[in-house]
């Protein structure tokens, strides 16, 4: 045990806290740096992050809470004056009780302790992949891309880490587990005798292969190339917006928002147990959303989230009817969920049509806006057009200018998406999605 927990500990005995919860968290992480494919720097990093949180009791089924990072390197006696002002703190920070996860908790991690020999935790069999390994696989992929001499890396930067976690609480609760991951901030020029233009990425990986870090940033130059030939957005009024890249995941963050835990209490959401979100049977595609516990590829596979609470894979939205809401330790407790947890990565099942079925009629298919935002509680969206290909007649005319607008509850309706599915980041999500009658504001004719 580190130095840093002991002293916390011991504060907290000192201090007579009776209901505490420590996190830890230490991440190795190798950092490249190159300008075009020229490495400029290059360094290793290992920071450590202390956390406590501590309750108080209150009286009147209410209970206090405050946190706070422990910086590193702290004596025992500033711990101990921290962790007392905290305490003063949690009396200003009050809310109706509720039990933290217990030994009970502990009973259901210990058939996986040791799982894949991975530090007693994470079951997934990536987990093992070393920061070596994953940083090495990145930079080959990165020295083999169809660059040309009009569209080409600016330059593009590589953090692989090694991150380990432990989780501690009063009620005997102990947990660790160690997984990798990395981000990469990709910046792609392409330029004509007019302009140049820049692309920039920042895709996350659990584990990635060359031909899938390929295939990402050679589409990516295609966009760039594009870019430079697009005419003015159109007027479209009402059109069907066609989404095949990352941006797609906000769409189906509001409806995970509307099954978080601290939204339906506060009732910020009106998302109901067993009643369809499709009130009048008029939508035309049927949704399933499941939490997932290890998605491939993914650089947030999980044992355990930042409460203790065990990952599992859980039906959260079958067939547009809401089965469970999900959440913090705190609001699943006051819905009466016992074995809820945070949501890291999630699977959006595909519709009965292929990609290829749905792209038969007219659409707009935007793959690079200055920004796509579907408001997490009210689900209203925006997002200005930079890139965009809009299908029309048999023809397909490359766009930029203008956005997109409109209310996804009042769209979801007219919502489809395609049989095959893609992983971004933590999501597996459809290939395509598509939204109907969404407004299209352009700039020109």
């Amino acid at each position: 045990m580190s130095d840093i927990i002991e002293n916390i500990q011991s504060a907290l005995k000192e201090l007579k806290v009776s209901t505490w919860e420590i996190s830890d968290t230490t991440t190795d992480q190798w950092e490249f740096y190159f300008i075009k494919h020229r490495l400029d720097q290059n360094r290793a990093v290992r920071t450590r992050h202390t956390e406590v949180t501590v309750y108080r009791d209150m009286g009147e089924g209410m209970l206090g809470s405050a946190s706070m990072e422990i910086p590193q390197g702290s004596f025992p006696k500033e711990i101990k004056e921290n962790i007392a002002g905290l305490l003063e703190e949690a009396a200003y920070a009050v809310n109706p009780q509720y039990k933290l996860h217990g030994p009970e908790d502990q009973a259901e991690y210990s058939d996986e302790k040791g799982k894949d020999g991975i530090s007693g935790e994470s079951g997934a069999a990536e987990n093992q992949i070393s920061v070596k390994e994953l940083a090495g696989t990145l930079i080959e992929a990165m020295n083999d891309l169809p660059e040309t001499s009009t569209e080409y890396m600016n330059s593009y930067e590589i953090f692989a880490r090694k991150v380990s976690r432990k989780y501690m609480n009063s009620l005997g609760l102990d947990l660790e587990e160690t997984y990798p991951g990395a981000t990469m901030e990709l910046v792609v020029n392409a330029r004509d005798e007019n302009r140049e233009i820049e692309l920039y990425r920042l895709p996350s990986f659990g584990s990635c292969s060359a031909e899938e870090l390929k295939e990402y940033v050679g589409q990516l130059l295609e966009f760039g190339k594009d870019r430079l030939k697009a005419e003015p957005t159109p007027e479209l009024g009402k059109a069907t917006l066609l989404l095949s890249t990352e941006d797609a995941c906000r769409v189906y963050e509001y409806f995970l928002s509307q099954m978080n835990a601290a939204n339906v209490y506060r009732n910020l959401s009106t998302w109901e147990i067993g009643r369809s979100i499709d009130k009048e049977g008029t939508f035309i595609q049927p949704l399933t959303i499941r939490q997932m516990k290890n998605l491939e590829g993914s650089p947030e596979n999980h044992l355990f989230d930042g409460e203790g609470g065990k990952v599992k894979e859980r039906v959260l939205l079958e067939k547009n009817v809401p089965r469970r809401y999900w959440g913090s330790r705190q609001y699943c407790s006051y819905l009466g969920i016992e074995d809820g947890s945070e949501v890291y990565n999630y699977q959006v099942e595909g519709g009965t049509r292929t990609s290829e079925e749905l792209r038969e009629e007219d659409y707009l298919e935007v793959v690079e806006f200055s920004s796509f935002e579907v408001d997490p509680l009210t689900g209203d969206i925006a997002g200005e057009i930079r890139l965009g290909y809009w299908h029309h007649q048999g023809q397909t005319d490359i766009v930029s200018g203008g956005s997109v607008s409109g209310s996804l509850p009042q769209l979801m309706e007219g919502l489809a998406v395609s049989s095959e599915e893609k992983r971004f980041g933590t999501a597996l999500i459809p290939e395509v999605t598509m939204i109907h009658n969404i407004t299209v504001t352009g700039i020109g004719k």
